[in-house]
């Protein structure tokens, strides 16, 4: 399986920012490293918890989230990367469940949990014809804890040398 990074992006979330940290190490396939990308939080206690963290924290001037996404990317080593919010948490074969549908789809460049009617979890089988992925869903967690299914992971293919434009 390809090696995978996690790009956390944080805003002045305080704990939050720590279970989403803490998701991506439980994972059933291990991470290769976790970065989390501070876009310039003030918060006191945010800014304790980053100090606490188990990843690599890069701190950045308040940029807004792609700035910050596409820091993470720059900063990543490995053949994917995972994109997660920090008031996300990623489900815990995540890694696993994705990594294995991008290996086994040369062509496919991007898989996301979405699942909404319309886009997202779907992909051609060896047939051609469209099929359900399998693939785990992030959760959203709210301020007061409770989790709601509608987080949304990504995880991509780092082409070095192109853009990435998240």
């Amino acid at each position: 399986m390809a090696s995978v990074s996690v790009v956390i992006t944080a805003f002045n979330q305080g704990e939050l920012i720590a279970e989403a940290v803490a998701s991506a190490w439980a994972q059933t396939s291990t991470p290769a490293q976790v970065i989390v990308v501070d876009d310039g939080s003030n918060d006191p206690s945010s800014l304790d918890v980053l100090r606490s963290l188990d990843a690599d924290v890069i701190s950045q001037p308040n940029s807004g989230v792609s700035v910050a996404r596409n820091t993470g990317f720059g900063a990543a080593t490995a053949d994917l990367v995972v994109v997660l919010d920090g008031d996300d948490r990623l489900a815990p074969s995540f890694i696993e469940g994705t990594a294995s549908l991008l290996d086994s789809n040369p062509a496919m460049v991007a898989a996301s949990s979405l699942d909404a009617p319309a886009w997202g979890r779907r992909c051609r089988g060896k047939t051609g014809r469209r099929r359900r992925s399998r693939l785990p869903r992030a959760q959203r967690v709210s301020r007061d804890g409770a989790g709601a299914p509608d987080g949304l992971a990504t995880m991509r293919r780092i082409r070095r040398g192109h853009a990435l434009g998240v």
